[in-house]
């Protein structure tokens, strides 16, 4: 490595760790003592949707909204943004991460009297790995991003299918992340027990943290009766935020779904694995199926 680019990646470092620490600070200073209700799963599951419903009501919790906790993850995060930091010239890192060095760090503190309120959804894993792919187009398409604005026109759609398919590495993703990012944080195997498919969600109590599990294709009919048996708020009115459709590369998003046909190799992976039989009927399987599966 020369010794400009050793000097550049330094600075880089000093620059992204004092924003790290300032943007830390901040939050520390904004926070109320309240109990925590952490929303905490993959990305683009709905958690958007469910975090500023909540926030509209002024819920009597401390909220956050966090994707990772585990500190190899949230080290991982950061490294991704450092990069994002050389890339795009000034320091890139998102409250949520920040949000996740504070969990974190509340998490090895050991403290037994904090009681845990954590909410995860669940999503069809096709549609889930679409949004997610969508939502990175900037990795794989950098010129879409020179803005801050992601365009993208129709008759790109054949790249955008060929780079999903098989340059994209996040399809299993939605697979093994309760095993790997919420089970070693919260010591809770959500498979160790039936989900209640016919009501759309679960609670799990365990130790110090209660656990609510949501399906994002049942939230509208089970946002409100969710909240108030697992937080005894009334009223919850769920509102849609961040979706694909709202977005400035909708019309493309819209008609990449239209033309993906998966094989059923793929297919099979994705919905005959652990996740997808636990959380979803064969019948809803099979709707799936046929929304993505070659004619």
């Amino acid at each position: 490595m020369s010794l400009i680019k050793t000097g550049i990646n330094s600075v880089v470092r000093r620059s992204y760790y004092l924003t790290r620490k300032v943007r830390y600070r901040k939050l520390e200073r904004q926070l109320s003592g309240r109990p925590p209700l952490v929303v905490f799963q993959m990305g683009k599951v709905g958690s958007s949707s469910v975090t500023e419903s909540l926030k509209a009501i002024d819920v009597p919790f401390e909220l956050f909204h966090v994707h990772v906790l585990t500190r190899d993850g949230i080290e991982g995060v950061h490294r991704e943004y450092r990069h994002a930091t050389r890339v795009y010239g000034r320091p890139a890192i998102q409250r949520h991460i920040v949000e996740s060095d504070y969990l974190r760090r509340q998490l090895d503190g050991n403290d037994s009297s904090v009681r845990w309120k954590v909410i995860s959804l669940v999503r069809d894993p096709v549609a889930r790995n679409i949004s997610t792919f969508f939502h990175s187009l900037c990795i794989y398409f950098p010129e879409l991003c020179v803005d801050d604005r992601q365009i993208f026109s129709e008759e790109r759609i054949p790249e955008l299918l060929e780079t999903y398919i098989n340059r994209w590495d996040g399809h299993h993703t939605p697979l093994h992340w309760f095993q790997t990012q919420l089970e070693p944080v919260f010591d809770i195997d959500v498979y160790d027990m039936p989900f209640p498919k016919d009501k759309g969600y679960q609670i799990i109590e365990s130790g110090a943290v209660s656990l609510l599990l949501l399906r994002l294709e049942s939230l509208n009919a089970t946002a409100r009766p969710a909240m108030e048996d697992f937080l005894g708020l009334q009223g919850v009115k769920l509102d849609n935020h961040n979706v694909a459709e709202k977005k400035a590369y909708a019309s493309a998003y819209k008609a990449f779904q239209k033309q993906l046909k998966l094989p059923g190799e793929y297919l099979d992976t994705l919905y005959d694995s652990k996740y997808a039989r636990h959380f979803y009927t064969e019948d809803e399987i099979a709707g799936f199926r046929k929304r993505w599966q070659v004619a």
